[in-house]
């Protein structure tokens, strides 16, 4: 990835709720680690996620088509 690419980071959380409304979980995916938003771009980048002409839908399809056959790399989520 070339160094003046552009890119925005964002964090985002999964909220589960039990049958009664209250929150039984919270996954988050926090951006405060460096070495792992490096890698997680390094993957989009070698999988065509920021070539331009490609509408975010299209280069989000992609992205979950390589990974589906088995030809993208993990990028190493932990649990």
């Amino acid at each position: 990835m070339p160094d003046d690419q552009y890119v925005v980071i964002r964090g985002g959380s999964t909220l589960i709720f039990n049958d009664f409304g209250q929150l039984k979980f919270s996954i988050g995916t926090g951006i405060e680690n460096q070495e792992k938003q490096a890698e997680h771009l390094e993957y989009l980048w070698r999988y065509g996620f920021f070539e331009k002409g490609a509408s975010f839908r299209q280069r989000l399809s992609n992205l979950h088509r390589a990974k589906n056959i088995g030809d993208a790399t993990p990028v190493g989520e932990q649990w």
